[in-house]
């Protein structure tokens, strides 16, 4: 007997029962590629002037604002190539760089001409709105893309002879409606928390770049009510003790044990990186753990990720359990007569993105100077009591990144159970 095939999501709003109506991508909508990249060669473009078009590119679908604009065709030309002409209302797909990326063009949005790395879509209105549309297609190309790329984020959009024919399901006009409104209020939530996250994370940045002197100087441009004096000179091999993880060959898998009453656990990167000490994977016996005493971590012992996302630090908490750190980790053990861990930390995260600056580039990727670097290099701290104000200002601001962060992922979270389960 063959199996029914599904025609309801499993979650509805209130007062909708029908079936949902089985159409082709084709039916639902209109798609236009950009033109050949021979049609907008950049000899072609001139100034913008009161004659000119602008050409739409993919910053435009990805950063999702029609401003942006870097080429300009005469509108003689633009005649040409109407059949690529875009306005308000039609939407753009990016299909280069980020793809995959959907911006509906808002009603004050100029006409222009879509580039080769843009797709136009105009919906077909009488059958689906355009943000239920959208959504449609954001599922389709989530699910082509993991079936082509074996699970992996990689955005990828089926050619048009494909992408045609293929089968959603829509339901009626009302029902879209309340979809559409609630993932539409449910995304403006989502980007109301990011901005928040954004302009904290921003905040961050511009009082790490004040808080702290700068090359050359021996006090902050900001400081808190009462604090005068110049900030002292040390080397971080006074303000800490570092040690490596043991070479792989000390913690080869068939050293590892089930976990029981009588082993201890191997801290890895992903402790670090995670800020997480229960993860755990391997373990070692008691008695072999004694051979690799040196490497022993411990609460209050702070850990630094030294491969895979370098440079993540995280402070092992009172209820940590000890362990022994692997290759991948490097245990610092603050001297807190000198500095408080709490100002070490970001020290610590300072000099790291000062020394990867210079070492990449100007690339975000992190870098670890080797301990013959790391140990002589010069920071600067203040008085005990600045370094409480400094650091306490810093954690605050921190928990507040880490709330906003958590909203962002919570709405995220509900938006995926959503889209699995308010549709066919």
């Amino acid at each position: 007997m063959v199996k029914e095939e599904k025609k309801r999501p499993a979650v509805r709003f209130k007062g909708f029962e029908d079936d949902w109506e089985q159409r082709k991508f084709g039916e639902i909508a209109d798609y236009k590629k950009g033109p050949f990249g021979s049609s907008l060669k950049k000899e072609i473009f001139v100034p913008e002037g009161p004659a000119t078009v602008k050409i739409y590119e993919q910053q435009n679908a990805i950063n999702k604002d029609w401003h942006l604009s870097r080429y300009f065709i005469t509108s003689e030309y633009a005649n040409r190539l109407s059949n690529f002409k875009t306005h308000a209302g039609d939407i753009i797909v990016s299909c280069a760089g980020t793809i995959g990326e959907i911006y509906e063009l808002p009603k004050d949005s100029e006409p222009g001409i879509i580039n080769q790395a843009l797709m136009r879509v105009r919906v077909n209105k009488t059958l689906v709105t355009n943000d239920l549309y959208k959504i449609l297609f954001e599922n389709m190309i989530g699910e082509f893309s993991e079936k082509r790329s074996n699970g992996s984020a990689i955005k990828n959009i089926p050619p048009l002879a494909d992408l045609k024919p293929m089968a959603t399901y829509i339901p009626s006009k009302d029902e879209q409606g309340c979809v559409g409104n609630f993932f539409g209020n449910l995304d403006h939530l989502i980007t109301l928390h990011q901005r928040k996250l954004d302009q904290v994370k921003t905040m961050k940045k511009y009082f790490l770049q004040n808080m702290f002197p700068s090359e050359g100087e021996t006090v902050p441009k900001i400081r808190f009510k009462g604090f005068t004096g110049d900030w002292e000179q040390r080397k971080f091999g006074e303000i800490a003790d570092y040690k490596k993880g043991p070479f792989g060959s000390a913690l080869k898998k068939d050293l590892f044990v089930p976990e029981g009453s009588d082993t201890v656990k191997i801290y890895e990167q992903q402790n670090a990186i995670n800020k997480d000490w229960h993860l755990a994977r391997y373990f070692i016996t008691s008695e072999y753990a004694s051979r690799l005493s040196g490497f022993e971590t411990h609460a209050g012992d702070i850990i630094v990720s030294c491969a895979g996302t370098i440079g993540e630090i995280y402070e092992l908490p009172k209820d940590a359990e000890p362990g022994i750190i692997n290759q991948a980790l490097m245990r610092v053990r603050v001297n807190e007569t000198l500095v408080i861990k709490d100002l070490y930390k970001i020290l610590f995260a300072n000099m790291i993105g000062a020394f990867s600056e210079k070492m990449s580039n100007g690339s975000a990727i992190k870098n670890i100077p080797p301990f013959a670097d790391l140990k002589p290099m010069i920071t600067l701290i203040p008085s005990r009591d600045e370094q409480v104000c400094v650091a306490n200002f810093f954690v605050n601001l921190e928990a507040r990144i880490t709330l906003h962060q958590r909203k962002v992922d919570q709405l995220q979270t509900l938006k995926k159970f959503m889209l699995q389960n308010l549709f066919v």
